[in-house]
C-alpha cells in the first residue's frame, strides 16, 4: 500500500502552478495601489515581497514589515489565495488573482478577509470594493 502511494505521488503532474510558484522565487519590488490600475504613481505605497517555496514576505520602502503569509495557487493558475501568518493578519486568507509577465508580477486581492470578501475579476483596485493591486517588478540580484 505504501509502494502504490508512493508511485502515485512521483506519478502526479506538477502541473502549471508548480511552475508558477517556481517563477516566484526571490525578492519583488514595485508598489501595492487601493485604486486604479496602476498606472498613476499618487497614493502608491511602495513596497518589496520576497517569496521563499510557498511563503512570503511583504515591507514597506523603509524596511517596516507589512505582514507575512503562505500562499497557494489554485490548478486554473490565475488565482492565489495567501494566508496571513502573523500580526494582525494571522490566520486571514486573502483572495487574488495574478499575472507574471517576465520580470513583471501583477497581483490583486481582496483588501479584507471574511466571509463576505470576493475575488477580484480584473487587475483593478477598487477602493469601494476593499481591494489592493500590487505591481511588481523582479529585483536583478
Amino acid at each position: 500500500m505504501v509502494r502504490l502511494f508512493a508511485i502515485l505521488l512521483l506519478c502526479a503532474p506538477g502541473g502549471a502552478d508548480d511552475a508558477l510558484v517556481k517563477s516566484l522565487q526571490g525578492r519583488w519590488t514595485g508598489a501595492r495601489y487601493t485604486e486604479g490600475n496602476g498606472d498613476n504613481q499618487g497614493g502608491a505605497q511602495k513596497i518589496e515581497l520576497v517569496f521563499k517555496d510557498n511563503a512570503l514576505v511583504c515591507t514597506k520602502e523603509s524596511g517596516a514589515a507589512v505582514g507575512s503569509a503562505t500562499f497557494v495557487i489554485l490548478p486554473d493558475g490565475k488565482s492565489i489565495d495567501a494566508t496571513g501568518t502573523g500580526g494582525g493578519y494571522q490566520n486571514k486568507t486573502y483572495f487574488g488573482i495574478l499575472k507574471v509577465e517576465g520580470d513583471k508580477l501583477w497581483w490583486c486581492c481582496s483588501g479584507t478577509a471574511g466571509k463576505n470578501q470576493k475575488r477580484p475579476d480584473s487587475f483593478v483596485a477598487n477602493a469601494g470594493g476593499a481591494q489592493y493591486l500590487l505591481v511588481l517588478t523582479r529585483a536583478k540580484p
